[in-house]
């Protein structure tokens, strides 16, 4: 890339629009040709940290790249990961980085490795082995991992087969410094292959939530041949407690958030009478600091809220509307104690495609995503405030739907939904700015009309309070983008 170029580009983004600032990083990412995923791991006093790698649980190794507040480059350094060796959390501590490894041993079962790199990069990784899993293999949905930034505690979720029609759940609580804090275990009757992870939380005060998930098979001859139910382990020094979440109607999906000022945890999801139209929204909030299981609350979509959902009139033969194939992405927390369920539209079509070989026809099927409209649903301790709709039509092969979808960060008066405009037609990075009062503001943060330029929201993370970093796809190379609100 030509020099002056490159020089006048970072300039247009070291900017401030709208009260935004957005800074870029002032070089492609150096190792880009063996990665393929790009994630911001955290930041602190000595820089902002990145993690690219190429294979699922770090298998391949990883690198780690270090910029300083303006993200200008530092230095990197690549971490090889032996064989027979998975990475299933990497955090950000004030004494270094760390990541947690399970090391296959043949007769030894698995162990449990604490790893830790220094801040500068420049020292040997120090590695402890810190605990043992009884089991001599172990799938990727059967683990799970969270880690508290405040407190500097991370916990480990597993299970295990017991017999064909029960398992054994197990909790583990560490310290930074790799001492086990406490221990604890229970037994479901569910056969393992029915059961896989949705989510773990750990609180400040060491306290931890899991959620799991169950499939539980049906009766013969029924169309729907599976089901899903949820199961949520409340867990500290003290003892677990084992939950299901019940309801008469269909949980289609579910989503776990640490409110900010960790005081409770929500349990969101959709629910409805099939997998496609969503009847309302069921909320369960489950106290850190006591022994209160949480409440369940259904909240009913009116017509109104579905109608803003849903973006359409009645259909033929229908007396009610319902939004239909939403998903949660999100939950984000207000600064008055409210909350907001962010929703996505999504569909999967396949297209049947014909093409010629030596003449003669051929068919195939082509897969495609759609990430169509974005929900928001207010919700306050009455119920469901208010809902809001933001119309984007995105459709992608699989194989470049990274792109698709939206993140968002939050600050003092305002929530961000970012998301690109439509990637086969612009280069266009939006920003929808909505405040506390339901309005909305959409702006254009980058116009790229001479270059390719897109985000990549799933893999953004808030890097600090209203400082939101993600991976950013310029001409070709990997860069980062840091975005703020000064307002």
């Amino acid at each position: 890339m030509p020099k002056i170029w490159f020089t006048i580009l970072i300039i247009n983004l070291f900017t401030n629009v709208f009260g935004q600032h957005y800074i870029s990083s002032n070089k492609p990412q150096l190792n880009q040709k063996k990665s393929i995923y790009h994630q911001p791991i955290g930041e602190s006093s000595f820089g902002n940290y990145m993690l690219n790698y190429a294979t699922e649980y770090l298998t391949g190794g990883f690198s780690i790249e270090r910029y300083d507040q303006n993200l200008n480059f530092i230095d990197d350094r690549f971490v090889d990961v032996p064989r027979n060796n998975f990475v299933i959390k990497i955090f950000i501590s004030d004494s270094g980085i760390y990541y947690v490894s399970l090391i296959k041993r043949k007769k030894e079962g698995i162990g449990v490795y604490l790893n830790r790199i220094s801040y500068d990069l420049s020292e040997l990784v120090e590695s402890k082995l810190i605990d043992q899993i009884d089991r001599i293999d172990i799938n990727s949905d059967e683990i799970i991992s969270d880690y508290n930034f405040h407190t500097k505690k991370f916990c480990i979720c597993y299970m295990k087969k017991i017999d064909p029609e029960s398992s054994e759940v197990l909790i583990k609580s560490y310290s930074i410094e790799g001492e086990k804090l406490f221990f604890q275990r229970t037994k479901i009757f569910q056969p393992i292959q029915n059961i896989y992870w949705n989510d773990v939380s750990i609180s400040k005060s060491g306290s931890i939530l899991a959620l799991l998930n169950v499939v539980k098979s049906k009766e013969s001859f029924v169309r729907r041949s599976k089901n899903k139910s949820y199961i949520y382990f409340k867990i500290d020094v003290y003892g677990i407690l084992t939950k299901e979440i019940e309801s008469v109607f269909l949980a289609q999906n579910i989503h776990l958030a640490l409110d900010p000022e960790q005081r409770f945890w929500i349990l969101a999801g959709l629910f409805g009478e099939n997998k496609v139209q969503s009847l309302g929204l069921f909320e369960l909030k489950i106290p850190v600091n006591n022994v209160d299981s949480g409440s369940k609350f259904d909240y009913f979509f009116n017509q109104s809220q579905s109608k803003i959902l849903e973006g359409s009139t009645l259909k033929d033969g229908n007396s009610k509307l319902f939004p239909e194939n939403y998903t949660i992405r999100n939950i984000v927390f207000m600064a008055n104690g409210s909350y907001v369920v962010c929703l996505e539209r999504f569909n999967e079509l396949k297209q049947l495609e014909t093409f010629y070989i030596n003449g003669i026809p051929q068919t195939a099927t082509k897969i495609l995503y759609n990430y169509n409209e974005i929900g928001l649903v207010f919700l306050s301790p009455e119920g469901i405030d208010t809902c809001l709709r933001i119309n984007k039509e995105q459709i992608a092969a699989p194989n470049t739907s990274y792109m698709l979808g939206y993140s968002t960060f939050t600050c003092e008066k305002a929530i961000h939904i970012l998301y690109n405009g439509d990637i086969s037609r612009d280069n266009q990075i939006i920003d929808v700015i909505i405040k506390p009062d339901f309005t909305m503001e959409k702006k254009i943060l980058i116009d790229s009309e001479n270059f390719y330029c897109v985000l990549v929201p799933f893999d953004g993370r808030e890097t600090n309070y209203c400082s939101f970093t993600v991976p950013l796809i310029r001409d070709k190379q990997w860069f980062w983008i840091k975005i703020s609100d000064n307002d």
